[in-house]
Parts: structure tokens; sequence; C-alpha cells
């Protein structure tokens, strides 16, 4: 993680702490079980699964305490989704189970659609970790409940945007897709693995012409995973090309220079030569974006002239790479000296 997001994300997590010590002085428990989730959210970005879990687990027990079954069973699955981080199977289930049972007596569709979608993932996650005869039955629990949860995606039009119901639906194909291939049947592993990739390659294109690249983003990532389980290489490289413009926009030139690495190394791999070419190309302009953006980060506020230099060049760079934002930005910032 970089530095100055792990700086970022732990300035949230200090600041939402206080926030909890203010809530539990008034003995609010339901700003308190608001404020544990939150904190077991950024905790959970961080990859501290173990320390989520904790925070969790206390908004768990302080729902109960409010008899608020909504929050309650949102937080079982909370709960759960951390087991399963941290390899505890059994236990996210039973919290899984806890979860569904309670959005079915709510009437609660998304969060019964939702709950199907976990215990499905959790399933497949722990035949994984089994022998191969256990492994095939949890395939089998998982696959059932993964297509109960499609069912339910159907039913849900109108209540979820099309944004949401396309992301549930492409992670459902995804995972039905791997449960067919590990249980040796390619052609039904084909077929959902080609629906959730239409899905994901659609939805980031549509996101990117809607200018919402953040977006883009998640549907690039999950375009990469059934690239991945597909094998196919040209389709990844594709991938990670649009992504390398989704984080262009975002001014993530880091990760921008990251995906177009991999893109390139793909295509070298394939003899893709005209391919290589122009991703070398633009790799190359990139990689002077971050050179001329730490440069100019080292300069003291007293070289105002060597910064305008360096701001109008960043300018000119970025709108060479259509990273229009990050142009506007740069252009702004020359004038301000």
């Amino acid at each position: 993680m970089p530095p100055r997001k792990k700086k970022a994300e732990d300035r949230e997590i200090e600041a939402l702490k206080a926030r909890r010590k203010k809530a539990q002085e008034k003995n609010d428990i339901v700003e308190e079980a608001k404020l544990c989730n939150a904190i077991g959210a950024v905790y959970t970005r961080k990859g501290s699964h173990e320390q989520a879990l904790h925070y969790h687990r206390t908004e768990l027990h302080l729902s109960e305490a409010t008899r608020d079954a909504l929050e309650t069973a949102i937080a079982h699955r909370r709960v759960g989704e951390c087991l399963s981080e941290l390899r505890d199977y059994e236990q996210a289930i039973e919290h899984t189970r806890r979860y569904l049972k309670m959005a079915r007596e709510l009437g609660n569709l998304v969060e019964e659609q939702r709950a199907l979608a976990t215990l499905g993932r959790t399933y497949l996650m722990q035949s994984e970790c089994v022998g191969k005869e256990e492994a095939r039955e949890l395939r089998v629990q998982a696959g059932n409940a993964n297509l109960k949860s499609l069912d339910i995606c159907d039913k849900l039009s109108g209540v979820n945007s099309d944004r949401e119901l396309l992301e549930m639906r492409l992670r459902l194909y995804l995972n039905q897709g791997l449960i067919y291939e590990d249980s040796g049947d390619i052609h039904s592993a084909k077929k959902f693995m080609e629906k959730a990739l239409a899905i994901a390659s659609l939805g980031s294109v549509y996101l990117l012409r809607e200018n919402k690249p953040a977006l883009a983003l998640r549907c690039f990532r999950d375009a990469l995973s059934v690239c991945g389980a597909q094998h196919s290489w040209y389709l990844e490289a594709d991938v990670l090309r649009e992504m390398s413009q989704a984080q262009l926009l975002l001014s993530n030139f880091d990760e921008a220079k990251s995906c177009l690495k991999k893109a390139v190394r793909i295509s070298l791999e394939n003899s893709q030569l005209a391919e290589t070419e122009v991703d070398q190309r633009k790799l190359s302009t990139v990689r002077k974006v971050v050179h001329y953006s730490l440069e100019m980060e080292a300069l003291g506020v007293e070289r105002a002239e060597e910064k305008m230099r360096l701001c109008e060049k960043l300018g000119d760079l970025c709108c060479s790479l259509r990273a229009f934002p990050a142009a506007i930005k740069f252009y702004e910032q020359q004038v301000s000296f």
C-alpha cells in the first residue's frame, strides 16, 4: 500500500475512533454501531481483517441490543465476510446463514439476494481448501446458492439501479463459471464466463463514456478476473490498456504505468509487436509524467519559475495522453505561480 494512502487511512481510523468515544459518552449505541461498521470497513480496505472482525462483531452486538433486525442481519454478513478472509469458513457460513434467515424473515429481497451470493462465494472459497469429495459437495452448494441469487436479480429491476444489477450478475456469472470449470463442465463454464465478460466490458466502456472512471475501474477489475479465469491473454491486455486510461483520468499515474507495463509484458510474450510499440510509446509518456511530478514536488516554494515550466510540460504530456482533467489542473497551477 502506498505510504500516503496508508497514512490517510490511519488518520481516518483515528477520527472515527474519536467519534465513537463521544457516542459512548452519550450512550448512543445506534451511532456507536454505525461507527464500528465504518472503522471495520477501513480496516478491511487495509487488509487488516482481524481488526475489522473485532469492530464488526462489536457492531453486531450493538445492533442486537437496539433490536434493529435489518442492521443485525447486515452485521452478520460483515462478520461472515471477515471470517472468510481469515479462512474460518465454518463460522463464516454460520453467520451468513443467519443473515439469509433474517433477510427472508424481513421479506427483504435485496438482502436475500446478497446473502445467497455471499453464501455461494464462501462455499466456493472453502472448496479450495478441502479434499476432492468435500470440495465437490461444496461446489454443488455454491452453485445452488448462486443460481437462487440470480433468480432474485430478475425480481430486483426497478428496486436496484441497472448498474448495481449488472455488478450483481457479473460476480454471480463469474463464480458460477468457476464452479463449472472446477467440476469439469467446460461448456457451461465458458457460457457463464462469456456472460460475465460481456457485462464487464460493456459496463466499463459505458462508464468511461459517462465520465465515471472510478466506477469503470471496478468493471475493468471484474473483467480482468474473467480474463484470468478464461486464460485469455489478448483480452487481458486490452482490459489493462483501458484500465490505464481510467487511471489517467483519475490522475493515478503510478497505477496507469503499472497497467501499461503489464500490457507490454503480455504483448511481448505473445509476439504482438504492433500493440507493444503503441503501448511502449504511451508508457514512456506516462513515465515522464511520473518523473516530472516527483521533480516538481521536490522543488521549494521559492523556485516558482521552474515549477511553472514543469507544470506546462506536465499539462502538455497529459493532453497527449487524453488525461484532460489532470492537464487542466497542471495548467491552472502554472498560472497560479
